[in-house]
């Protein structure tokens, strides 16, 4: 018996909570990696140097090139588990509206809070964080099709 895989960026086909699970754990740790290796290849040459002049520069490179920094993360982000959520929302059907997970896709783009210099921009970064919640825990939580499936055929 042959089973039909979904390719790794698939937007098609239903995700249940474990597969959810299972695939954003990988997809967090493959990010994690790529993100290594990023800071590994800018900071490579300054591991033999003394801790204060790593601080200096980190600190410096963080200032100057923190957007371009979040672009790269929410790039990934939007490449790596975008997916998932998509097949995870087609799998909970009504039980969440699409609005939110818009909602859920932009805070996976936006930047922190410190990027921001104005207040204004800074608390709306804040809303979207806490409106974002509600999504991401009916994605992680709620029984979806597959979940009534498998109950329907236990009996």
């Amino acid at each position: 018996m042959t089973e039909n895989r979904l390719g790794f960026f698939s937007w098609q086909g239903e995700m249940g909570r474990l597969d959810y699970w299972g695939s954003y754990m990988l997809r967090s740790l493959i990010s994690g990696l790529i993100l290594c290796v990023l800071f590994f290849v800018i900071y490579g040459g300054y591991i033999s140097a003394p801790s204060e002049d790593l601080m200096s520069t980190m600190q410096t490179w963080i200032t100057e090139n923190s957007v371009r920094g979040w672009i790269f993360s929410g790039v990934m982000n939007l490449l790596l588990i975008w997916p998932i959520m998509w097949r995870r929302w087609r799998d909970l059907g009504p039980k969440l509206k699409k609005g939110w997970l818009y909602i859920g896709l932009v805070s996976l783009v936006m930047p922190g809070f410190e990027v921001f210099q104005v207040v204004g921009l800074q608390a709306l970064v804040y809303t979207l964080a806490i409106l974002s919640i509600y999504p991401y825990i009916k994605l992680a939580f709620f029984p979806g099709k597959k979940h009534a499936m498998l109950q329907s055929t236990n009996p």
